[in-house]
């Protein structure tokens, strides 16, 4: 009969963060692992800055939000992000395991190492409710920089389940087409997208198709199922974010695109614009297999030989260890190179005059 290629439910959660407030968010995201595995869901995808929210009050505040305003806001964005791993991500591994369930979550990643240090980023648990490891946004977009660090190839991930390899990317990472290739290459089949809630008053009305178009793409390019969650910004959220009626008037609660993609772009579930919730769609992987037949750009319409990419997965550390035992080694090393030079010379010296006494006889 041949081989029988898997077959799993998808989840993308559309779901408002409770701003600033990291054990409150894990709660609710915890409620929406538990309703996507009543549904039958072996994967989920949570929003961009999750837990517990993005630094959108430079978009909302009227004033200039730096020096005092901007040293408050920062004091609580790093105050609620999460240190992984730590007792909050205990929580939501927790929820995994109870779910068996897949789940990509966007965190406000906090540097246990530098405490002014956030990085924007994607946390992944397996159904053991194990930590499989950290996407850290490569470079952060507009406003961002002034929060986040960068990250580098070592969180740079694709991670092997049992229906495929598991990769993610953080809102303007999709425009970045060698970050995505990097993760196709690496044969991905299942890709979470994070992004945060787009209300049309505080983003360009075309925002929201520049997201679809993105992650339409790339499922398209590389045949693959997308989950691509989106943040929602309820009223908490604005009145969080707003000091003053003014603020608050300038912003529509909303923003949410999310939806789940087939391997040949097409929607298999959403969008979704209006409110929080959960969509759904089933991934066949024989669909895959079919849309390849056309383009494969990993196998069969692969041109390696003109077109390829370099990867650096090395982790980036403010602090390198040299050491005498390993500057000897290198010595040492240098030395047997050098013996290894004289004794290829002396054996081609001794070729040489071999092949003169042969040519000499003939």
């Amino acid at each position: 009969m041949g081989d029988v290629f898997p077959r799993v439910r998808l989840a993308a959660a559309q779901i408002a963060s409770v701003y600033m407030d990291r054990e409150a968010t894990i709660e609710k995201t915890c409620r929406f692992i538990e309703e996507a595995a009543d549904h039958g869901a072996k994967i989920i995808g949570f929003p961009e800055f999750h837990i517990s929210g993005p630094p959108f009050w430079y978009f909302t505040k009227l004033t200039n939000p730096f020096l005092e305003e901007e040293g408050r806001r920062f004091r609580a964005i790093v105050r609620e992000g999460i240190e992984v791993p730590s007792p909050a991500t205990d929580r939501l591994c927790q929820a995994a395991r109870a779910a068996h369930m897949y789940v990509v979550c966007g965190i406000n990643e906090r540097d246990r190492h530098s405490l002014g240090t956030l990085y924007n980023a994607q946390l992944f648990i397996n159904p053991a409710g194990d930590i499989l490891g950290v996407h850290r946004k490569l470079q952060p977009t507009i406003i961002e920089k002034l929060i986040y660090g960068r990250g580098d190839g070592s969180h740079l991930h694709v991670f092997p389940t049992e229906y495929g390899e598991l990769g993610g990317l953080l809102c303007g990472e999709h425009a970045n087409s060698l970050a995505k290739f990097c993760l196709i290459a690496r044969g991905e089949k299942i890709h979470v997208a994070g992004w945060p809630a787009f209300p049309c008053n505080l983003f360009p009305a075309l925002q929201r198709e520049s997201v679809l178009f993105r992650v339409r793409q790339h499922a398209h390019e590389g045949k693959l199922f997308l989950i691509s969650s989106t943040g929602y910004m309820d009223q908490a959220t604005i009145d969080a974010l707003c000091d003053t009626p003014e603020e608050k008037a300038r912003i529509i609660d909303g923003g949410g695109c999310t939806a789940i993609i087939g391997p040949n772009g097409e929607f298999r579930a959403g969008p979704k614009e209006d409110g929080e919730g959960i969509l759904y769609a089933d991934a066949d992987f024989e669909d895959v297999v079919e849309a390849k037949w056309t383009h494969d750009i990993l196998g069969n319409y692969g041109r390696y030989d003109v077109l390829s990419l370099n990867y650096n997965p090395e982790r980036l550390t403010p602090l390198r260890y040299t050491t005498s035992a390993a500057a000897s080694r290198s010595s040492e090393q240098l030395i047997d190179l050098e013996e290894l030079r004289s004794r290829i010379q002396t054996l081609e010296q001794q070729l040489e005059a071999k092949h003169q006494e042969l040519q000499a006889t003939w």
